[in-house]
């Protein structure tokens, strides 16, 4: 599925709804991590693929699954599904909205305090992606529409996912983060310490240049 052709395919014959399925906490760990990153290549960076991950498949959706896994106290769990998650909602505000974004910034937080250097540094990642995909909306965008109030307004009024993340709690965590593992941690040559330190930095930055307070 990571050929967009053969992603639209397989969505097609009907085997979306079987992949989802394996998302389910009725399988093992090993299926359901497999699952997510299928999930993830079969929609990434396609709008219209991306809300296949609304689709209902026995009363649930996928981000419904996603969502279940990254609460899990497993590792490989919480990359995938944050994988996953995070190709479904990039740059994508109808798959976003479907998300409670405060019951999101809590459980992403949460996951900060891992041990697992990889899956904070995969946090991270997102949320610099979700805050400067705001950055864009918010100045780029909306000042390619200057001359049109109207669209402005909309455009202004619209409740962004990475609104969430840009306040004083979430800039502490980026820098207790890197205290963590980079003060705290002789591993500097460890590539996923790296990561994360890279990660949290511009993290951090990104949420004093667009919050405009100096904490």
């Amino acid at each position: 599925v990571s050929d967009v052709d053969n992603a639209k395919d397989f969505h097609t014959i009907g085997g979306w709804p079987e992949l989802i399925r394996c998302l389910s906490s009725n399988h093992s760990n090993d299926i359901r991590a497999s699952a997510a990153l299928a999930v993830g290549t079969a929609v990434k960076n396609n709008y219209d693929y991306q809300l296949w991950g609304l689709e209902v498949v026995d009363n649930h959706t996928a981000i419904d699954y996603l969502t279940l896994m990254i609460k899990s106290k497993d590792s490989l769990l919480i990359r995938r599904g944050l994988y996953a998650l995070g190709s479904i909602t990039r740059g994508n505000l109808d798959t976003q909205q479907s998300l409670n974004y405060e019951s999101l910034s809590n459980m992403l937080l949460e996951i900060t305090s891992s041990e697992d250097p990889v899956v904070v540094a995969k946090v991270y990642t997102y949320i610099l992606d979700l805050i400067e995909e705001r950055s864009y909306i918010q100045s780029d965008l909306i000042e390619s529409f200057k001359d049109n109030e109207n669209i402005r307004e909309q455009l202004l009024a619209i409740n962004l996912l990475g609104d969430v993340f840009i306040n004083e709690r979430w800039f502490d965590s980026a820098l207790k983060s890197l205290n963590r593992f980079v003060l705290t941690n002789e591993c500097s040559n460890d590539s996923s310490i790296r990561s994360l330190v890279y990660n949290a930095i511009l993290s951090a930055k990104a949420i004093i240049n667009q919050s405009n307070q100096s904490w």
